[in-house]
């Protein structure tokens, strides 16, 4: 039996905006299923929860996502941001990296991840004016990880407190150097904006710091010891490290975390999704601060980053034609957190399905949300996407062949 049936039996239509009357070619569509869900935030039971409403999963004796299909019957596509804001992002990555061996898995990189990456990858390079302000500017966001491998430190082996201070926080002088470092490589609108989001989470970081009386050696060992499972190539969560990716196409259906701009149109059209995502690794994980810059500040950052206000990374019709151009003819991305469900947009002619359909419960509290979240999004091979979420009534049905 179809997992979904009983879904599709109850579906509601999912209308096209009006500024999108062409329908994709369906016959540019991925040949076997493939469910997207993103923007999980360190919250395991939502995708559990998710993946079972599917049909394609059920638990196995020790309470264990098991899928009820063959490996090669169905794609799983997550759409990053598995860090942050929830209270559980070790057991998520260990529940990623239990589905790894099971199903055909893809890993897409969002901005909370990219963002952790590069503040730990910042310990010990607090001086450079470019990056070293990474570790400081995850907030109090960093004390999740406190929580979650705080069984596994090793505190006697961190340098004396000074060390680590030192090891950790930039210099007094660190906003006039990134000025100065970045004065005519960004707008200086978002330097000065780069600056207060610094000093508001660097403030939270210090007041949570001091709120659990930790010192700067047990930060340090928390840092290391994140360091240890994740960079390095032994460590328990190095295969999720190594699989993250930027993009992810399927005939003519390309995911990301945010959307695209303009310049990332034209470099798919021109360099294809695999060189990018070679080119995405070799920066994220490079430990070299011009490269960790780039990741985070250039415009291939759209794609973590952009929502496609008029500040950011301009997405026009030149973009569209590139992406027209490429074979592209559905975008979808999460990033943006809806309060009902995904969303179906026409962006210059290109169609998108918003897909961040608030799973966790920080973002669900703070849009006043009920409930646990929950939802996927499910492209069928005969040209259709179901829309699944808690937050709207019914499944909703997009034909599109």
């Amino acid at each position: 039996m179809t997992p979904f049936k009983h879904l599709l039996a109850t579906a509601e239509a999912w209308p096209l905006p009006q500024a999108c009357q062409l329908l994709p070619d369906a016959s540019r569509w991925p040949h076997q299923p493939v469910i997207f869900i993103s923007d999980l935030h360190a919250t395991p039971e939502a995708l559990t929860t998710s993946l079972l409403a599917t049909g394609f999963f059920g638990l196995d004796a020790e309470g264990e996502l098991q899928p009820l299909l063959p490996v090669s019957d169905f794609r799983l596509v997550l759409g990053g941001d598995y860090f942050d804001k929830g209270q559980q992002p070790l057991k998520l990555v260990q529940q990623l990296l239990r589905l790894q061996q099971q199903v055909q898995l893809t890993l897409l990189a969002g901005n909370h991840d990219v963002r952790t990456y590069l503040a730990m990858q910042a310990v010990g390079r607090s001086s450079d004016p470019l990056t070293g302000h990474f570790f400081l500017r995850q907030g109090s966001r960093f004390f999740s990880w406190a929580d979650a491998l705080r069984r596994d430190l090793d505190e006697a082996a961190q340098p004396d407190e000074a060390t680590c201070c030192q090891r950790l926080l930039p210099p007094d002088d660190w906003v006039v150097r990134f000025s100065e470092a970045v004065a005519g490589r960004l707008p200086v609108l978002q330097v000065e904006a780069e600056i207060r989001r610094f000093a508001r989470r660097r403030d939270a970081f210090l007041a949570e710091r001091k709120k659990r009386r930790m010192s700067w050696r047990q930060v340090h060992a928390v840092a290391e010891c994140w360091r240890s499972r994740f960079l390095h190539p032994e460590g328990e969560a190095f295969a999720f490290t190594a699989a993250l990716q930027l993009l992810h196409r399927d005939a003519g259906v390309l995911f990301s975390h945010a959307g695209v701009d303009d310049s990332q149109a034209q470099a798919l059209l021109q360099q294809g999704v695999a060189a990018m995502d070679q080119q995405f690794q070799v920066q994220l994980l490079s430990g070299q601060d011009e490269m960790a810059f780039a990741v985070y500040f250039s415009a291939a950052a759209s794609l973590l980053r952009t929502k496609y206000r008029s500040h950011e990374w301009a997405f026009t019709q030149q973009g569209a034609t590139a992406l027209s151009q490429s074979g592209i003819q559905l975008l979808v991305n999460g990033h943006r957190n809806l309060t009902a469900g995904q969303q179906l947009v026409c962006r210059e002619g290109l169609l998108c399905i918003d897909a961040d359909i608030s799973l966790n419960p920080t973002t669900r509290r703070e849009n006043g949300l009920k409930g646990e979240g929950a939802g996927f999004t499910l492209l069928l091979p005969d040209a259709q996407v179901l829309a699944v979420a808690a937050d709207y009534p019914r499944p909703r049905l997009l034909r599109v062949g």
